[in-house]
């Protein structure tokens, strides 16, 4: 993604390399505020990871915190006879809830052609914020000043910090321990 005010860009992973995702497409529902990430990775019950396909899975995130789901997804597009669906497309063009989200996808074994209908609901919510920290020293004689780093997910917007000495602190910040 481009954050369009500073110009940078960043990556959000979609799939593990033990997924043995390939040909993602992500299609962004503005109206939504939603990012639907569509892939061919290996189709149950076997699993087995080819270049010849196997099913298409869907994962989604919000596009207000980008942040896609580690399991492997939902299969959206999946043939029970043959484990060969592959190369997923779209029509490369904006999505809203009234024209709905309509995926493409091909088997090469039965020269059949798959197709997946979303018809696209409300916003997702954003994930709840997740607190964490780490410190560094982790170790020293005491009185010892330890940096604590916020390491939090999900844009947590306050702090509030215990100290073992009973102080606290309402924002990422510096202690003595």
């Amino acid at each position: 993604m481009r954050d369009p005010a500073t110009g940078d860009w960043t990556s959000h992973p979609i799939a593990r390399v033990a997924e043995c995702p390939n040909r993602p497409i992500v299609v962004i529902d503005e109206q939504n505020r939603v990012l639907h990430a569509f892939y061919t990775a290996p189709a149950p019950p076997a699993f087995s990871c080819t270049s010849r396909g196997g099913a298409i899975y869907e994962k989604t995130s919000s596009l207000d915190a980008i942040s896609f789901p580690t399991d492997s997804g939902t299969a959206v597009v999946l043939d029970a006879d043959t484990a060969s669906v592959h190369n997923v497309s779209t029509s490369k063009q904006n999505v809203t809830t009234q024209t709905g989200l309509v995926v493409v996808a091909a088997n090469s074994s039965t020269r059949r052609y798959w197709h997946h209908y979303d018809p696209l609901g409300p916003a997702l919510p954003p994930p709840p914020p997740s607190a964490s920290f780490t410190g560094s020293p982790l170790i020293g004689e005491a009185p010892l000043d330890v940096h604590f780093t916020d390491t939090s997910t999900g844009s947590p917007t306050s702090w509030s910090w215990s100290f073992s000495d009973g102080g606290t602190a309402g924002r990422p910040v510096s202690g003595s321990i």
